[in-house]
């Protein structure tokens, strides 16, 4: 091999190994923006299942004495399912173990090789965190889902529940 094509060879080994850093860096940050959002929305529909239970409790507040049982059945559920809704949210709010990527150690203190070899390591090991968060996100977003589900079904007991006053 020639010295051109060596260098032709270092070059492009070079350019990818960038590649390879920057693409897994960037997934990363992509999902802690995810992770953010998932945590954001749940907060919302927390807040928004307390609202609907606060107000049906207010409302009933008054009339407790005139609920029909199908009536009590029903804000009982409501609650419940408010709760379930609560413990759900705060699944996705509360901290967890977020990787990501090598320590600062491994980049200051890089194994033998040359700047190719410790850039496509370094890829390497953005990859793998990256793959271990995608099951929490997953995690959040099924947790999520069922949330919403479940705010689904708070509101047609709340909608029962004005019908049964």
């Amino acid at each position: 091999m020639t010295n051109t094509e060596e260098e032709s060879r270092a070059e492009k080994e070079s350019g990818i190994a960038a590649m390879a850093y920057d693409v897994a860096l960037r997934g990363l940050q992509l999902q802690d923006t995810t992770v953010a959002n998932q945590r954001l929305r749940a907060s919302n529909l927390l807040s928004v299942s307390a609202l609907g239970t606060s107000f049906a409790a207010a409302a009933s507040r008054f009339h407790v004495s005139n609920l029909a049982t199908p009536g009590k059945v029903l804000a009982s559920l409501a609650i419940a399912v408010m709760v379930v809704i609560g413990i759900l949210c705060l699944l996705i709010l509360k901290p967890s173990y977020w990787d990501v990527g090598p320590s600062i150690r491994d980049i200051l203190n890089p194994p033998p090789g040359d700047l190719n070899h410790v850039k496509a390591n370094l890829a390497r090991q953005l990859d793998a965190a990256y793959q271990e968060n995608k099951s929490t996100i997953e995690k959040f977003a099924l947790l999520y889902e069922a949330s919403i589900v479940l705010l689904v079904i708070q509101i047609g007991l709340l909608v029962a529940l004005a019908i049964f006053r």
